[in-house]
């Protein structure tokens, strides 16, 4: 083995400082002396030249920047714009989701006062208003009257939360027209009936947006989103629109301000301008047809062209000459809409930068070069009395500032020793005024922050443990709460039950219980709470006890669910509730008598024939209104027919793609034979669920329940 030659840190340090030094002075004077006599006029060639390409350079990168700075923005702005209108698509379904359930149940509160529109409530934002359309008979209408006045519970929560919105209205076809809030100056012969944003939606049957019009009491500039609801056979009953205001797409969308010039704009599928800086009603009546420009029928062909591929939702940038000059427009579609966004900029801002460049470069050409040509002289003569005073003086640094350098690096060699035996409170002197000291600083934070990080981590450690520990005690306890032998009732032939609960996190809100009330009735209930977590198993708890205590002493599902209901909304200051399906079956005829309160519809499978659901009777959630109604409905079970029971994490979960099992899913996998049991059924239909969603993680707590009828022992 060849033996090597060892240095000190102290010396490795002086030569290389010395090797360096030398070698740099002798090759900076070699080049030094050999550049400097062209260096003059080279310089003030190469000077004037750079400045030329830099200015056309500087052009293009501008241009070219600006070009992809415009549009992303316009990508972005239109991005921003679709989660705008899509709030309000959403709203307005929410809306029409509530009118819907409303006109096919209606429930109404013969204590609330209908405000008309000539009578202004003391806060308009309290209740909304209702007007009738021309010919309109009060009398024929007033349960219909009544009936839209509970659209309150959905209005106010909507309008309040999205400041977007300047009016959420509800018209049906029987002439009734309520609004929120309250809007002075609709004139009488106003119908909604007439109105375009009535007439497209119930004509298309689907969610629109109209046109930019005239609104009717505000005589404000505004566009809105409208969507149709039915009665329950199915006959339109009437639409839900919401207004926008052109001042809120200016302010949420147009706000856009691209240099001193720039501006944005949005246009429809027809090419019509719907919002633009400066657009405003003029003199246009609420009920007249509000026009505004056409980009398609201009006379710039190059407009038009850019018109076109917005109109066919395509996203780039065309340059443009206009009348006042040369112009760039980005564009980019709207999603959920068949508008499209454009952001307008003037090339000659784009440019106006290099242009003030190339006047000061030009002027500081000059300037150079009559400097250079000084400095050379001045350079020459210096550089030989520089080059011999630096050798001396390298000489001499290197030697102290070897010196200096090696202490600090040896003491802070000798502390990662020591820190790393572990003796974390050792602390490093170091006081060179640089970044070694620097680094013996940070040297002692970091001992002192690892001892305090290795304490917090065992505190944190042993609180983690302990917090899971209660959670599987809590998942015990309520895992304990439902039934889990299968099966239950082995004497009783006459039917077979099976049930199973998967929750989502530790503890969850599902649940399910099923118990005899007397000799020949079996008590069936399945329920979700609102929410997760320790707070949801909690509500779970409370409302299953209840509902046994209840159903030992009620003749039917609907008085359960209304005791139930009345005592958890009674002191339920959450905004948590639950949904539950109750039923009652005769072993000896067959006969179920239930309650659906909010749950999903069960699947009803009769003998050689495809699975429904099962509709009908039932009320609200539980834990809502105190005074809420319930009813009870009821079906005839014949022997291998059966009962298919579940919640919302069946049909609301997800795979990969954000595709959902749901309800259709659910009911063509749904697999009933006359020799499955309860427990295959059950067991089935979790496996195609989670093969449904593979890897993806639980959203919701699962719960299913099968009830097979076998006839009388």
């Amino acid at each position: 083995m060849k033996r090597r030659f060892r240095f000190k840190l102290r010396t490795k340090i002086l030569l290389s400082l010395l090797w360096i030094s030398l070698i740099s002075l002798i090759l900076f004077a070699i080049i030094v002396f050999r550049g400097m006599r062209g260096l003059g006029q080279y310089s003030l060639k190469s000077s004037t030249s750079l400045g030329d390409q830099a200015v056309d350079d500087s052009i293009k990168a501008l241009e070219d920047q600006a070009k992809g700075h415009l549009l992303r923005m316009a990508k972005d702005q239109a991005a921003l714009s679709s989660v705008l209108l899509e709030k309000v698509e959403n709203e307005v379904s929410i809306v029409t989701a509530y009118a819907t359930r409303q006109w096919e149940n209606p429930v109404v509160f013969d204590h609330i006062h209908s405000y008309s529109q000539e009578e202004e409530p003391g806060d308009i934002y309290a209740v909304s208003v209702y007007t009738l359309a021309p010919g309109v008979n009060y009398e024929a209408v007033k349960k219909e009257i009544d009936i839209s006045s509970m659209m309150d519970n959905i209005f106010i929560p909507v309008f309040d939360n999205d400041p977007n919105l300047d009016t959420i209205c509800l018209g049906t076809e029987s002439g009734i027209f309520r609004s929120f809030p309250w809007r002075s100056g609709r004139a009488a012969s106003y119908d909604h009936r007439k109105r375009e944003w009535y007439r497209k939606a119930a004509e298309r049957e689907n969610i629109i947006w109209s046109e930019p019009y005239i609104h009717a009491a505000t005589k404000e500039l505004i566009i809105t989103c409208a969507k149709p609801f039915y009665s329950i056979k199915g006959k339109l009953a009437g639409v839900v629109e919401a207004d926008v205001t052109l001042k809120v797409l200016n302010n949420r969308i147009m706000s856009t301000q691209i240099g001193k010039l720039g501006y944005a704009f949005l246009l429809d599928k027809n090419g019509r301008i719907i919002a633009r800086p400066g657009l405003t009603p003029g003199d246009t009546r609420w009920d007249e047809t509000y026009k505004t420009e056409n980009l398609l029928e201009s006379d710039n062909e190059a407009l038009r062209d850019t018109c076109k591929k917005m109109v066919a939702g395509d996203a780039g940038i065309q340059r443009v000459m206009l009348d006042d000059g040369e112009k760039y427009i980005a564009f980019a579609p709207i999603k959920g809409t068949s508008w499209s966004l454009g952001i307008v900029m003037p090339v000659k801002e784009i440019v106006a930068p290099a242009l003030v460049t190339k006047g000061k470069i030009m002027s500081a050409t000059e300037k150079t070069g009559a400097h250079i040509n000084r400095r050379i002289v001045v350079v020459r003569n210096t550089i030989f009395l520089i080059f011999i005073g630096m050798i001396f003086l390298v000489l001499i640094i290197a030697f102290r500032l070897s010196r200096r350098i090696t202490g600090p690096i040896l003491a802070l060699s000798k502390g990662v020793k020591v820190a790393g035996r572990g003796d974390l409170d050792h602390r490093l002197n170091v006081e060179t005024g640089d970044e070694i000291e620097d680094l013996a600083n940070a040297f002692n934070n970091m001992t002192r922050d690892l001892k305090v990080y290795i304490k917090r981590l065992t505190e944190t450690t042993a609180e983690k443990e302990r917090i899971e520990e209660e959670l599987r005690i809590a998942h015990d306890i309520q895992m304990s709460i439902v039934p889990k032998i299968f099966p239950p009732f082995p004497e009783r032939p006459e039917f077979d039950i099976h049930a199973i609960l998967e929750p989502a996190k530790e503890v969850g809100g599902d649940f399910y219980d099923f118990f005899f009330v007397d000799e020949d009735r079996l008590c069936f209930v399945i329920g979700d709470v609102s929410g997760k977590g320790v707070p949801a198993s909690l509500f779970m708890a409370v409302t299953i006890t209840l509902i046994k205590k209840v159903a030992k002493d009620a003749c039917d599902p609907a008085e359960v669910m209304r005791k139930v209901n009345e005592e958890i909304a009674k002191d339920n200051d959450t905004p948590m509730f639950v949904t539950v399906f109750c039923g009652f079956l005769d072993i000896k005829t067959g006969k179920v008598t239930y309650c659906n309160a909010g749950h999903n519809k069960p699947l009803v499978a009769v003998q050689k024939k495809e699975p429904e659901f099962l509709h009908g009777a039932g009320g609200m959630v539980i834990g809502i209104i105190r005074e809420a109604e319930y009813r009870s409905g009821s079906l005839e079970l014949s022997k291998g027919d059966t009962l298919y029971m579940y919640t919302d994490g069946v049909t609301e979960a997800f795979n990969s793609k954000r595709e959902q099992f749901s309800d259709e899913r659910l009911k063509q996998n749904v697999s009933f034979n006359s020799a499955d049991t309860s427990e295959k059924l059950v067991v089935d239909i979790l496996k195609k669920v989670r093969s449904f969603a593979h890897k993806m993680p639980q959203s919701d707590d699962i719960t299913i329940m099968a009830l097979r009828y076998n006839g009388r022992a």
